[in-house]
């Protein structure tokens, strides 16, 4: 089964890299230079310093937009940025520089990991929350691959995750990330599940950049997860 949904998530990735780009998603994770502050690394890690590098590149050569710009006339160089979980060094490490270029971005954050050890505070959360550039979304309850849930669990991740952070953000949670965010993770009841909870759009990991097919879908849409090994060839691309 998971053999059968990686070779699909790898053709619609095929097809996808073969279709203009109409802008990308950038999907961040942990930020920091030391990485034993880290608990994703090396997949989902990238130091301060190369995020650095790629954010002032990009603020520079392209237009980077608020997620709320996903489903409008976005074109080739406009850029999206994107954080799951949310870790506690995006706040020390990340924000600091989004808000000194004045990026806009969204947080998705597991409900159940705030004020856990490594992940943003309550206290962070409100800070953000008053941040007009900051976008908040919900990444469910307890971030489990929603597929192999009973039902019941599957509407309780997604439609109170965004009951429960609405309540503390005193805001709407329009955007929804799913965890994990593979074909192998999310089902067709999942996404129907998304769309039934009141959520504008959905975000995947399908690893790709958004063209006039992805967008079809905006319940399950592709974005570049970035790390310290990738991002030089993201920002490459990105250029070209």
């Amino acid at each position: 089964m998971k053999l059968y949904y990686s070779i699909k998530q790898k053709l619609i990735e095929l097809i996808y890299s073969n279709i203009p780009r109409s802008g990308t998603i950038l999907l961040f994770h942990e930020v920091d230079n030391d990485i034993s502050n880290c608990i994703e690394y090396p997949r989902n890690w990238i130091s301060r310093d190369s995020f650095t590098t790629l954010i002032e590149y990009i603020q520079k050569n392209a237009e980077i937009k608020p997620i709320g710009s996903v489903l409008t006339n976005m074109q080739r160089n406009n850029i999206i940025i994107t954080f799951d979980d949310v870790y506690r060094n995006f706040y020390y490490n990340a924000y600091p520089l989004l808000k000194k270029y004045s990026i806009p971005f969204c947080l998705f954050v597991t409900v159940d990991r705030i004020d856990k050890e490594y992940y943003l505070t309550s206290e962070m959360i409100e800070d953000l929350t008053k941040e007009p550039l900051c976008t908040i979304g919900s990444h469910s309850i307890t971030h489990k691959k929603l597929r192999f849930l009973k039902l019941v669990s599957i509407i309780d991740e997604i439609n109170n995750s965004k009951a429960i952070l609405e309540k503390k953000i005193s805001k709407p949670v329009k955007y929804f990330a799913f965890p994990y965010g593979s074909y192998y993770a999310v089902s067709f009841k999942n996404i129907g599940c998304v769309k039934k909870a009141g959520y504008t759009a959905a975000f995947s990991t399908i690893y790709s950049d958004l063209n006039i097919f992805s967008k079809l879908n905006r319940y399950f849409l592709p974005r570049r997860n970035v790390n310290e090994d990738n991002y030089k060839e993201i920002l490459e691309g990105l250029i070209l």
